[in-house]
């Protein structure tokens, strides 16, 4: 099996929640503040998000290419507290963020 591995970045407002992975609409696990947790998925493409309650990712697409493929990607949550009615309310849908290590 090909490994996702999914590194939590350390934010003081979201610090004692887990945030739910998904892979293709399927709830795969959780990742705690400042944790770095690894997921098996098969070859193909996928689709990937994080939810934590009401508060989503952008979906990231990705394709596993084989077996022995590996790929990382880094879950942000730290937003600036300056703009936090707009990051809880009208930005929600990315409030969390995705992006892949190269």
């Amino acid at each position: 099996m090909a490994k996702l591995k999914i590194h939590r970045t350390p934010s003081f407002s979201t610090a004692l929640r887990r945030v739910t992975i998904y892979v293709d609409n399927e709830e795969v696990g959780k990742v705690a503040d400042q944790e770095m947790k690894v997921f098996e998925i098969t070859p193909g493409p996928h689709e990937i998000r994080a939810e934590l309650d009401w508060l989503k990712s952008k979906p990231i697409h990705i394709v596993i290419t084989g077996e022995h493929d590996e790929r990382q990607l880094l879950l942000n949550s730290a937003k600036n507290p300056m703009f936090a009615w707009y990051n809880m309310t009208i930005g929600r849908n990315h409030y969390l963020e995705l992006k892949e290590l190269k």
